[in-house]
């Protein structure tokens, strides 16, 4: 044995282990993250398209497809509240568009700080006349 080398190994190892648990941890967690921004887009997209369903009766009576804004925002927020998700809705003219923001808990991450993940989703539909 090489004098004044003693424990090198149990150092080089705690080093190597520490580095591996470190990727290993990013691994689940960005698993973990992209699952979870899939999830925020389709809720999004389930939310943009009920409140793109909301148009007005008066708007087709008269032949235009226009969209009743309270009635676009209820339903899309009745998507989000139905999913469990958090998000924002913004009806412009005729289109919807929603946010969904998640947290995502940083599972081995948090070991170095990285407590949460946050995502998000987002998706925009507009009402057009069917043919």
């Amino acid at each position: 044995m090489i004098p004044n080398q003693e424990g090198s190994i149990t150092l080089w190892f705690a080093v190597l282990a520490s580095g591996l648990l470190a990727v290993v941890g990013l691994v689940w967690a960005g698993g973990d993250a992209l699952a979870a921004k899939a999830r925020a887009q389709s809720e999004a997209f389930a939310a943009a398209r009920a409140g793109a369903q909301a148009v007005s009766g008066a708007g087709l009576a008269a032949g235009t497809v226009v969209l009743n804004p309270m009635a676009a925002n209820q339903a899309a927020k009745a998507v989000l509240a139905a999913a469990g998700a958090n998000g924002v809705v913004d009806v412009s003219g005729r289109t919807v568009s929603v946010t969904v923001s998640a947290s995502v808990p940083g599972e081995l991450l948090s070991l170095v700080g990285i407590a949460t993940l946050e995502v998000r989703g987002s998706a925009s539909a507009t009402a057009t006349p069917g043919t």
